[in-house]
């Protein structure tokens, strides 16, 4: 189901990136960036034409048709911005007649309600930790989520059995966050000699908070003085990478 969404969201992210560049533009622009935007589009259009093809192929039976997704062109590079808007409006009722659009938007509010139950903290533990995968597929973790992700983290710790478990979760979907309090809660987590595993995931979560000088004090830590050689190799691998040109 979820690859099918992801198809779903590629189609119409195209089709919106289209919708953009279709934008009336600066009188400015030369001939030559013109020439090169229809291009990028009959490029885009291509694709999106050829992926519903597949779609129409797949309900239909891969039976013979006249629709304008299953008469395909290799290229049109000649395509006037005129005729690639046509083409966009003919894709787009292809989207409408297949219901893509009605799922996308079925998509987009089950992310709006997933919003609310990561943040509540009225809800069980695990409906919000489903939640906050799914936020974190789709790019919607903010300063919030962590916010109320953190409550749940110090509760949790109250919980021999479920901290684990929790801390781990919470280390996978936050990942790339540089909040403070999340930043703290797994260094005092480290403070528990945790078994390598959680160690691992720790370090991981710590990566994109570097140059942080009380992650990279951490790391250097575990990079000489972990009883686990692979923690260590861990550790140096991710100092390494931090101090990488272009980092």
């Amino acid at each position: 189901m979820k690859s099918n969404y992801l198809s779903i969201l590629a189609i119409l992210g195209s089709l919106t990136a289209l919708v953009v560049t279709f934008a009336p533009k600066e009188s400015s622009s030369s001939k030559e960036e013109e020439t090169l935007r229809i291009r990028e589009l009959t490029v885009r259009l291509d694709r999106l034409e050829s992926s519903l093809a597949g779609r129409a192929a797949t309900r239909d039976g891969n039976s013979a048709g006249s629709s304008a997704v299953d008469r395909v062109r290799p290229s049109a590079q000649s395509d006037t911005v005129v005729e690639l808007q046509a083409r966009q409006d003919r894709l787009e009722k292809q989207l409408n007649e297949y219901g893509i659009i009605e799922r996308f938007a079925e998509h987009q509010q089950l992310v709006e309600e997933s919003y609310g139950i990561a943040k509540d903290p009225d809800r069980p533990a695990k409906e919000r930790f489903e939640a906050l995968s799914l936020l974190r597929d789709e790019g919607r973790i903010d300063a919030a989520v962590v916010d109320a992700m953190m409550d749940l983290w110090d509760e949790s710790s109250q919980d021999g059995k479920l901290a684990p478990y929790h801390r781990w979760a919470l280390m996978e979907n936050l990942r790339g966050s540089t909040d403070p309090r999340f930043r703290d809660n797994i260094l005092s987590m480290l403070q528990e000699e945790p078994e390598a595993k959680m160690a691992g995931q720790a370090i991981s979560a710590l990566e994109p908070m570097l140059p942080d000088p009380a992650v990279e004090e951490w790391l250097v830590h575990l990079s000489s003085n972990s009883p686990e050689p692979k923690i260590q190799q861990h550790a140096t691998t991710v100092l390494q990478r931090g101090e990488a040109p272009g980092k």
